[in-house]
């Protein structure tokens, strides 16, 4: 069960911890066998999965996202417009201004960087991913077929 602001909800099979930004708040949950990601006063799902940590928020809490799976695929969504599908999901990050999101994630033994949701890779390993640092928003370092690759928002 969750009580948040005196609203008893649930009970539920599996909860995860809430997450806040802001004004807004919310956490993932798991009834009949579904993940539920209730947001504020809203719920989304139902959906087969939704990967650890969803939803996520930028750093004001003026945009979030949740990582799912349907149908053995993996999305993203960022203020309900979906991106994917993707091999696989990890934690989505926001730039500090909010206006851009990442996520990495790996697949058949390599990994691959999605920014803004245009996907790049395959790379060797993770950390052959680095940043991001910020200029004119996000960018990323990769290394792959014996090169260094400069990936930016456009």
């Amino acid at each position: 069960m969750v009580i948040a602001n005196g609203e008893r909800m649930g009970p539920f099979e599996k909860v995860w911890p809430p997450y806040f930004a802001g004004e807004m708040r919310g956490f993932t949950y798991y009834s009949d066998g579904m993940a539920y990601v209730r947001l504020k006063d809203r719920i989304l799902g139902p959906y087969e999965r939704v990967a650890y940590g969803s939803p996520f928020f930028s750093g004001d809490g003026k945009r979030w996202a949740v990582a799912y799976a349907e149908s053995g695929r993996w999305y993203v969504s960022v203020n309900g417009e979906a991106f994917g599908p993707y091999e696989d999901a990890w934690p989505v990050s926001f730039s500090p201004d909010g206006r851009h999101w990442w996520m990495k994630y790996p697949y058949e033994g390599r990994w691959y960087l999605v920014l803004d949701g245009e996907r790049f890779g395959p790379f060797r390993e993770y950390y052959h991913i680095s940043g991001p640092s910020f200029e004119d928003g996000p960018v990323f370092y990769a290394y792959g077929d014996g090169k260094v690759v400069r990936i930016s928002a456009v």
